[in-house]
C-alpha cells in the first residue's frame, strides 16, 4: 500500500504531460492543415493574360479574347515536382435535368490526373479517397463532383444529370459522379478561395473536367498550382520563376502562410505554455520519483542488510529492485499513457472554441503523434534507468554491520 502514492503521482504527471504534448501537436497540426487546405497545394500563381476586347455587331455584347501564355514554361522550373491548371469561375447557374431550381454556384475546372499529383488532400474529408473521384472523372470527362450543399438544394445524388452555364450562355450537360463535403481550397462557409463573385452561394460547388470545359469555348485565365519537390525551398522556386521570366500577377505560398500563422502571438503563447508545462511535469515526475525511492531505500536498509547477511548476492538484490520498479513504475506509466490519451480525446477538442466555424476548415481533429509518445517513453525509460542506478549505488554502499543493529532497532 505504500506505493499507491507513487503510482498515483506517476499516473497524474504522465497523463498531464501527454495531454500537453497532444494539445500542442493538435494546435500546430490543425494550423498547418488549414493553411495547406486554403491554398490547395504548395504554391499557386496567376499570370497576366493578354486580351483583346471584341464586340458582337449583332447583339452589342462585348467579350475578351485571351491569348494563353506558354504553359510549358513551368516544366523548366527548378524545385517543382508537378504542376497543373486550375480554373475558378463564380456565377454559374446550375439546374437539374428537368430545368428546375436554377442555383448560382462556383465552378472549379481541373485536369484530374494532374490535379491528383499536385493538390493537398486529407483522406478523411471525403467518403472515399479523392483519387477514386478523380479516376472516375478521367474515365468519364462529362462527369462532375458537387458539394453537399448543392446536392441538398437540388435534391440530387450520384447518377443524376445536371446542366450548368459557363461563359455567358454556354450550357454544359453533365452527370454527377460523387458528392463531396470538402475539396482543396473550397470552404463550405465562405465559398471558393479566389472566386470572382462573392454573391454566389458559398456551399454550392461544381468540380468539372477542365478539358471538357475549354472544349466548349475559348480558354479563360486559370491558375497554375505547383507542388514542390522534396527538399526544395520557396526561395529556390521564386528564383526559378524569375529566371524563366514568368510574370505572376498573384502568388500564394502555403509554407509562407504557415509561417505567418505560427508567428501569431496567441499561437506562440499557447505553444510556449504547453511546452513549459510538459517540461515542468517531466522534471517534477523525475524528481518526485527519485525522492520517493531514495526515502524508500533508506527506510528499508535493515531489510537489504538482512538479505545480504543471509547470503543473497548483490545482483539478486538489484534484480529484485528492478522487478519492483517494473511492477510499480511500469504499471503506472502504462496507466498514465492511457489516462492521458483518453483525456486528450475528451478535452483537446475544446481548443476549437477559439476559432469560428468558417475558420475550422478542414474540420478540427485531435492529433496524437507517435513520435511524441516515443519521446515520452524515452524520458520515462531514462528516468527509470537513472533511478535504478541511484538506488543500486545506495544499496551497494550499505554495510551489513551498520544495517543490522537489531538491538538498537
Amino acid at each position: 500500500g505504500q506505493e499507491r502514492f507513487l503510482i498515483l503521482f506517476l499516473v497524474a504527471t504522465l497523463a498531464i504531460g501527454i495531454f500537453s504534448a497532444n494539445s500542442a501537436r493538435t494546435v500546430n497540426q490543425n494550423t498547418e492543415e488549414r493553411a495547406r487546405y486554403a491554398v490547395g497545394t504548395d504554391i499557386t500563381l496567376q499570370r497576366d493574360w493578354d486580351g483583346i476586347e471584341m464586340t458582337d455587331p449583332d447583339t452589342g455584347d462585348t467579350a475578351v479574347l485571351y491569348r494563353e501564355p506558354d504553359y510549358q514554361q513551368y516544366a523548366k522550373l527548378e524545385g517543382i515536382e508537378a504542376y497543373t491548371k486550375v480554373y475558378r469561375y463564380a456565377g454559374s447557374r446550375v439546374s437539374n435535368s428537368q430545368g428546375n431550381g436554377s442555383i448560382q454556384a462556383y465552378v472549379m475546372g481541373v485536369i484530374p490526373h494532374e490535379f491528383a499529383k499536385v493538390a493537398w488532400f486529407r483522406a478523411d474529408l471525403t467518403d472515399v479517397h479523392p483519387f477514386h473521384y478523380l479516376n472516375a472523372m478521367t474515365q468519364y470527362p462529362e462527369g462532375i463532383l458537387i458539394s453537399r450543399g448543392l446536392a441538398q438544394r437540388l435534391e440530387a445524388e450520384p447518377g443524376d444529370r445536371l446542366e450548368f452555364t459557363w461563359k455567358r450562355d454556354t450550357r454544359i450537360a453533365c452527370t454527377i459522379l460523387g458528392v463531396v463535403d470538402y475539396w482543396p481550397s473550397y470552404n463550405p462557409f465562405q465559398g471558393l478561395e479566389g472566386a470572382r463573385d462573392p454573391g454566389t452561394d458559398s456551399d454550392c460547388l461544381i468540380v468539372a473536367n477542365l478539358n471538357n470545359l475549354f472544349s466548349s469555348g475559348r480558354a479563360e485565365p486559370y491558375e497554375v498550382w505547383l507542388k514542390k519537390a522534396p527538399g526544395a525551398t520557396s526561395t529556390q522556386v521564386y528564383a526559378s520563376i524569375e529566371a524563366n521570366a514568368i510574370a505572376a500577377k498573384t502568388v500564394r505560398d502555403a509554407d509562407q502562410d504557415i509561417i505567418k500563422a505560427k508567428n501569431d502571438p496567441l499561437l506562440q503563447g499557447t505553444n510556449g505554455a504547453m511546452t513549459m508545462g510538459f517540461i515542468a511535469i517531466m522534471v517534477i515526475c523525475l524528481i518526485g520519483f527519485i525522492i520517493y525511492w531514495v526515502l524508500s531505500i533508506k527506510g528499508r536498509s535493515l531489510q537489504f542488510g538482512v538479505f545480504r547477511a543471509i547470503g543473497m548476492p548483490m545482483r539478486k538484490v538489484l534484480g529484485m529492485l528492478v522487478c519492483e520498479q517494473l511492477m510499480i513504475s511500469g504499471v503506472a506509466i502504462v496507466l498514465g499513457v492511457a489516462v492521458g490519451s483518453v483525456a486528450s480525446q475528451l478535452f483537446v477538442p475544446l481548443l476549437e472554441v477559439a476559432y469560428s466555424t468558417a475558420q475550422q476548415v478542414p474540420p478540427f481533429r485531435v492529433v496524437a503523434n507517435a513520435g511524441d509518445y516515443v519521446k515520452i517513453f524515452c524520458i520515462m525509460g531514462a528516468m527509470l534507468v537513472v533511478g535504478c542506478a541511484i538506488l543500486g549505488s545506495m544499496i551497494s554502499r550499505i554495510r551489513m554491520s551498520q544495517a543490522i543493529k537489531l538491538g538498537e532497532d
